[in-house]
């Protein structure tokens, strides 16, 4: 199969510097780019799946009815951190970041899939 070229880049001479700084032994900078490049696509194909699958167990569980609605999820978590607070200060501050992140991908959540059924 024959190869094909990528399209060249423009860079600012102190970043393609910093760049020569950085490749390995026998690394030639044609071999950098096309690894960066595949690393890229590899990343990129890996989110586009994740997020296919999110999509598809959301549907599904819209169309189920099986969900827990993200209030209650965060109301339990909110429980969890008020008896974390009394039992110490550590665990207190893990839950209460566990209940940030709870809040904010309700959020996320009502953003791509609507507020919950009344």
């Amino acid at each position: 199969m024959k190869t094909a070229t990528l399209p060249p880049i423009r860079v600012a001479p102190d970043f393609r510097l910093e760049l020569e700084g950085v490749l390995e032994q026998g690394e030639s900078l044609s071999q950098f780019v096309e690894n960066a490049v595949r690393a890229t696509v590899a990343r990129r194909k890996t989110q586009a799946e994740f997020m296919r699958r999110g999509i598809a167990a959301i549907e599904a569980t819209k169309r189920d009815s099986d969900g827990i609605p993200a209030e209650a999820v965060i109301a339990k978590l909110e429980a969890r951190l008020s008896a974390a607070s009394q039992a110490g200060q550590g665990t207190a501050r893990r839950m209460k970041y566990t209940v940030e992140f709870s809040e904010a991908a309700a959020q996320d959540h009502h953003h791509w899939c609507g507020p919950p059924p009344a």
